[in-house]
């Protein structure tokens, strides 16, 4: 991860404040969260063989689709001079800001100003998140036995509009993931329903700085790309896709002369129990690339 400024650290303590809610959540997750109350455990938790093996094709196949797809996106958004067409779609009389992966490292207005990643209550090597600001890469993944716990990482661009504008922010996120529940039953003669979920999502958030440096969280969007489990679950998928438009976008009120972090984020979830007779796992891993943030009135 890159290192932050001190006012990039309070719009990430503003973010980190946020996310301890889990207000994105799905009431049918919140109810598997409230009926079946699990705690942490202390120990990391171990994969197996082929549970690496399956993390390490799936790392291959995720990366290559997420490569491919911002690699098709580069190249029909550059026009045969070299002009990025998202520059030419601003409405006359509009106000705009486009923002890509700053790729030679030299900074500058046009590119993501820092990455940031959190992994709460870190079990082991099984739970990562990173931020690539060169590339535009930013991935998390978590594992858990028992209890519940997310990953996060993210991008981020900021902006300081000259007037008071009506805005709208427009990220286009090319993503694979990996879900997998899985119950281990020890006493085929006791019947026990324990939960175990695999989730992953994605987030708009929009932070103002104040005249005192601090950042206030003003506007959030949240999209769900998976929700997989429920009661003893086992099934494994592998999914991918592309955010962009639709219920992707955000709208907030920008005021002139503020310091404003655009933050693209995405959170992987996980919830398993360990009862008497049954063990439910889950594993959730996301892989990110975002080569144009977007931001019009």
């Amino acid at each position: 991860m890159a290192e932050s400024s001190g006012r990039d650290q309070k719009t990430i303590d503003a973010l980190q404040e946020g996310l301890r809610s889990n207000q994105h959540f799905s009431d049918r997750l919140r109810a598997l969260h409230e009926k079946h109350e699990a705690f942490r455990r202390t120990d990391s938790p171990q994969l197996s063989q082929e549970q690496m093996e399956e993390r390490v094709a799936f790392r291959a196949k995720a990366r290559a689709k997420v490569e491919a797809r911002a690699e098709e996106f580069r190249r029909d958004t550059i026009l045969s001079d070299g002009v990025p067409v998202a520059s030419t779609r601003f409405r006359p009389n509009s106000v705009g800001y486009t923002f890509g992966p700053d790729v030679d490292g030299t900074g500058g207005p046009d590119v993501y100003s820092y990455a940031w990643s959190f992994v709460p209550h870190a079990a082991g090597y099984t739970d990562t998140a990173r931020a690539d600001l060169r590339t535009g890469d930013f991935s998390a993944t978590r594992y858990i036995t028992s209890g519940h716990n997310n990953s996060f990482a993210s991008l981020a661009a900021r902006m300081t509009p000259g007037s008071d504008w009506q805005m709208t922010v427009s990220p286009f996120v090319t993503w694979s993931g990996y879900s997998k529940v899985q119950t281990k039953s020890f006493d085929p003669h006791i019947e026990e329903h324990q939960p175990a979920v695999s989730s992953a999502f994605l987030a708009i958030s929009v932070g103002a700085e104040n005249s005192s440096g601090h950042t206030n969280i003003e506007a959030q969007k949240w999209i769900t790309l998976w929700e997989v489990g429920g009661l003893n679950p086992n099934e494994a998928h592998s999914l991918s896709g592309t955010a962009h438009g639709g219920d992707f976008v955000l709208q907030f009120s920008a005021r002139a002369n503020v310091r404003y972090s655009i933050t693209v984020l995405c959170d992987v979830h996980v919830l398993g129990t360990q009862g008497f007779a049954v063990e439910t796992l889950a594993d959730s891993e996301l892989s990110c690339n975002m080569p144009r943030l977007q931001l019009f009135a």
